[in-house]
């Protein structure tokens, strides 16, 4: 996770879709087990779940299209649609607001 983005709660990252460095498989967080720190990761390809700590695994980046989490201020944990991509700049829509904002790529992630 980006130092450019505020302190992510576990449960912040619920529905996120990841892929697991290991292996290159893709999955979304379903929960944390705060025992062990781990994340709770259903597979893609088969719907298995595995736990991973945060270390193990990449933020998808969001295609055009995509349900997005915002990670930065001033739209912190709000989410939208990514409509458009220009360089390393991301074009949203927030939901309900329906506000268009310019954010960096690395502070939005693909949700599931």
């Amino acid at each position: 996770i980006s130092p450019f983005q505020k302190a992510l709660g576990p449960e912040d990252l619920e529905n996120v879709c990841v892929r697991l460095k290991d292996n290159l498989h893709f999955g979304h967080i379903s929960g944390f087990d705060a025992s062990t720190k781990q994340y709770k990761v259903v597979l893609e390809m088969n719907g298995m779940v595995e736990y991973h700590s945060s270390d193990e695994f990449d933020l998808v980046p969001p295609a055009k299209k995509d349900k997005v989490l915002i990670l930065a201020d001033p739209y912190f944990l709000a989410s939208g649609t990514l409509i458009g991509i220009d360089g390393d700049e991301r074009i949203v829509k927030i939901f309900g607001s329906g506000e268009i904002r310019i954010l960096p790529a690395k502070c939005i992630a693909k949700l599931f």
